[in-house]
């Protein structure tokens, strides 16, 4: 990915990131900390713009929040650093802009942020996107010589932060926090078909229903038009609205499993034609008779167009199978292996219909000559 490419996507990031509700989104489903209960949400305030020096301000990939603890003065900085590239020095980084932030604090209306002369805590978070898993260090102690006397350690100084690597992150359920905005965006980060995008997407609109969340809902748009769409190449339109993109994935993605289905059972048949013509001719000159050649012909053309109807069937399933639900069970795909054809035309109509496996699944039950129990 070109550097380019790494500064529009950080960009996307940060105008996501710039509404109070995704950081709370953040805050309570990715990080693990108890003190997160005590924080008073309601208290967000973006510190990026207001409180921060020329030299912190100018950068394009920081936000800085803030937050208040509930029914008590002191409050907590929160410190959001994304990352397309890992960066060996990070908390290097991480500690030169901590020091400025609390120059400005120290100097911002006479002190006025300091709570009884002190400083307020910062939590750091990096979130990293690039395509290599972020092995730097994350605490300023790990980035030391590891000779240093033990007598010299307690004047080194130290800084960690908490890293959210989110193309590695397990995007099972149980782990990923149900309904979460951020959640979502690492599941669009994750994507790979439209087939997918179209169904996080239709989460993410009634996710966002609410007026309240409106420019949320624009910056999303926002980033699936200026990021994802060049990935998964979209139809070339300029999309304005999630509702937009919305109708526009229904449409194609219908389209594209309708046009694989008419492919498939048309290559099929002149599959099954061309097999019945060779088999047919072959069983006619070994049996030397005109009636002979005929009924070889008629039989071999049936038999061919089955197994030409059969094979693309299967594959066909398999294909829609891995487009829709990448994530099924190994076992549903054995059973789907042994299955007749009258069996796979029957899951091809109902995996058109559902939009998940578990509603497959129930389908499948439903139909007590379709083998689908699953292991």
């Amino acid at each position: 990915m070109s550097k380019s490419v790494y500064h529009v996507h950080d960009r996307g990031y940060k105008s996501l990131f710039a509404h109070p509700f995704m950081v709370e989104s953040l805050i309570k489903g990715f990080v693990p900390e108890e003190w997160v209960d005590d924080l008073d949400f309601s208290s967000l305030k973006n510190m990026s713009t207001e409180h921060v020096t020329e030299n912190l301000s100018v950068r394009d990939n920081d936000l800085i929040w803030m937050i208040h603890f509930y029914q008590q003065q002191r409050y907590l900085v929160f410190f959001l650093e994304f990352q397309s590239e890992v960066d060996d020095f990070m908390v290097v980084r991480l500690l030169t802009y901590l020091g400025l932030l609390y120059e400005n604090i120290i100097k911002f209306k006479n002190g006025s942020m300091l709570i009884d002369k002190k400083l307020p805590p910062v939590y750091p978070l990096v979130i990293h996107n690039g395509p290599y898993t972020w092995n730097a260090a994350t605490q300023l102690a790990d980035c030391l010589n590891g000779d240093i006397p033990d007598k010299l350690r307690p004047y080194q100084g130290n800084i960690r932060y908490h890293i959210l690597d989110i193309n590695r992150m397990p995007l099972s359920p149980g782990i990923m926090p149900k309904d979460n905005l951020v959640g979502m965006l690492i599941e669009l980060e994750r994507v790979r078909d439209l087939t997918n995008l179209r169904a996080i997407v239709e989460r993410l609109w009634r996710r966002l229903k609410d007026e309240q969340l409106k420019e949320i809902k624009i910056a999303f748009a926002v980033y699936l038009r200026k990021v994802l769409a060049p990935r998964l190449k979209f139809p070339e339109k300029e999309f304005i609205s999630l509702e937009e993109i919305r109708s526009m994935l229904a449409e194609t993605v219908d389209r594209w499993i309708l046009e694989w289905k008419e492919e498939g059972l048309q290559l099929g048949r002149q599959e099954g034609i061309q097999l019945g013509r060779q088999e047919g001719r072959q069983e006619g000159r070994q049996e030397g008779r005109q009636e002979g050649r005929q009924e070889g012909r008629q039989e071999g053309r049936q038999e061919g167009i089955q197994e030409g109807r059969y094979e693309e069937a299967l594959s066909l399933a398999f294909k829609l199978l891995n487009y829709k639900f990448p994530q099924a069970p190994r076992s549903l795909k054995e059973k789907i292996q042994k299955a007749t054809l009258e069996e796979l035309e029957i899951i091809l109509d109902q995996a058109l219909r559902v939009q998940t496996v578990d509603e497959l699944l129930t389908e499948k039950r439903a139909h007590s000559d379709v083998p689908y129990e699953v292991d």
